[in-house]
């Protein structure tokens, strides 16, 4: 279980794929069809999309009640549809503030010649 206590600076939970496709994409475009363009770029939103299945995927169980605190991207280049991402996720660190565990995690994504295509960086306050 995915509490306070679990999480260790520096500790690796794993990786994640994620496809970037075609239909991935097209889904996107029906929740926000203001965003849809004519190209073979993955929209930037859809950042949030790949690390939160990795999220999902690696730091589980959790108990219920985490609270999301921020996440920020800082974007290399955006991928093509097509392409096969993979995410590392890392703790970078955490800290008791006000009584409360603040959980900050690093989400990195990487292309198939594992270079960085974006990262990003969550914080959590873990359920107790």
């Amino acid at each position: 279980m995915f509490t306070f206590d679990r999480f260790e600076e520096n500790a690796v939970y794993g990786e994640h794929d994620f496809h970037v496709s075609r239909d991935k994409v097209s889904e996107w475009y029906e929740l926000f069809p203001e965003e849809e363009e004519a190209n073979e770029i993955m929209p930037v939103g859809m950042t949030t999309v790949v690390m939160m299945h990795a999220y999902g995927d690696l730091v589980t169980p959790r108990p219920p009640g985490n609270i999301h605190g921020a996440q920020r991207f800082e974007i290399h280049r955006l991928p093509r549809i097509g392409e096969i991402l993979t995410t590392r996720v890392r703790c970078e660190g955490k800290e008791i503030k006000k009584g409360r565990g603040w959980v900050y995690l690093l989400f990195e994504t990487r292309d198939a010649k594992d270079e960085i295509v974006f990262l990003g960086r969550f914080t959590s306050l873990p359920a107790k």
